[in-house]
């Protein structure tokens, strides 16, 4: 009995409030709580109107400074590249049109573009064909392209790695540019690559096309981003300078990692390697053709506004 006296005090108490909230309410609080909400209404308004123009401000600040850098571009890179051959090596699932226009910017630097090589994810497929495939013709293309199969440095880039570096970098002081052609058609007929072998000459610079992002942090992944990094190493070392590039992630997640950072965590890759992770933009394709620049006097730059980079954007030459 007095549980039920107690709940239904309990629910009459409840009934009372909403009763005296409602009588308040509709009688002498009713004039202060409507002007109070659209007081409130009105500010948020204003708020989402300011805000608004705010926007509309910032992105016609930003059209402008990049159309500006886009017209300037020509100008900041003319001459940077000169007489200088350079190959450029799309990874999987780079973007064709980040390739296509770091090479338009390599040719108003001055340069040529050597060679365009776009790699199949089987360069770095773990599965027991794919491996044994790939060692083997490594190990054939070696002879080709004179490449030791055996070294005393525990860190060397794998044979595979090596071959390709040798074939995009050949001149007629190393293995003769038919000899390279020859390896890289080999690549291509086991299509492990795409390219043009016939209208490829020998690259004195390399620049790595990288997709923005590759995915989130798993141990597949990890090993896989790995195996890209070595190969910028064996790139790195058989030109005078590689550069990776990437467009900017729009929507980078916590979790996600990316062949740009893989490059600036590795010990070894980061004070050899440079990279640029805003290629998308006319000052990230400024700063792969000044950071290709930078590589020949042997120092490596990390740009862009990713996690890692060291500056927003590449020096001139012979700037501080």
């Amino acid at each position: 009995m007095i549980d039920f006296r107690y709940h239904l005090v309990s629910i009459v108490s409840i009934f009372l409030a909403l009763a005296v909230g409602i009588v308040l309410g509709a009688g002498p609080l009713q004039g202060q709580i409507g002007d109070t909400l659209t007081a409130e209404i009105t500010q948020l308004r204003s708020d989402k109107a300011s805000l608004r123009t705010q926007v509309t401000g910032l992105e016609q600040t930003t059209a402008d400074q990049s159309a500006f850098e886009q017209a300037t571009l020509r100008r900041v890179v003319a001459g940077v590249a000169s007489g200088r051959g350079v190959a450029i090596v799309s990874l999987p699932g780079a973007e064709a049109d980040v390739a296509t226009a770091i090479a338009d910017t390599v040719v108003a630097a001055g340069g040529t573009v050597a060679s365009r090589t776009t790699l199949d994810a089987s360069w770095v497929a773990l599965d027991d064909a794919t491996v044994t495939k790939r060692d083997d013709l490594a190990k054939e293309l070696a002879t080709t392209t004179r490449v030791a199969t055996v070294t005393t440095n525990d860190t060397a880039p794998p044979l595979f790695d090596r071959v390709l570096a040798a074939a995009l970098t050949a001149d007629s002081t190393t293995i003769g540019q038919d000899a390279a052609r020859s390896a890289l058609t080999s690549l291509v007929d086991a299509k492990f690559l795409e390219a043009d072998p016939k209208t490829a000459v020998s690259a004195q610079l390399i620049v790595v096309v990288a997709p923005s992002t590759n995915g989130a942090d798993t141990k597949a992944l990890q090993t896989e981003l790995a195996s890209w990094v070595s190969l910028t190493r064996a790139l790195d070392a058989s030109a005078a300078g590689t550069v990776v590039a990437a467009s900017a992630d729009p929507a980078p997640a916590a979790k996600d990692l990316t062949i740009i950072g893989a490059v600036r965590k590795d010990k070894a890759a980061v004070t050899t390697v440079s990279s640029v992770d805003n290629a998308q933009t006319p000052m990230g394709l400024a700063s792969v053709v000044l950071a290709l620049a930078q590589q020949e006097t042997g120092t490596a730059g990390h740009y862009g506004l990713a996690e890692g980079a060291t500056a927003p954007f590449a020096p001139l030459p012979g700037s501080n």
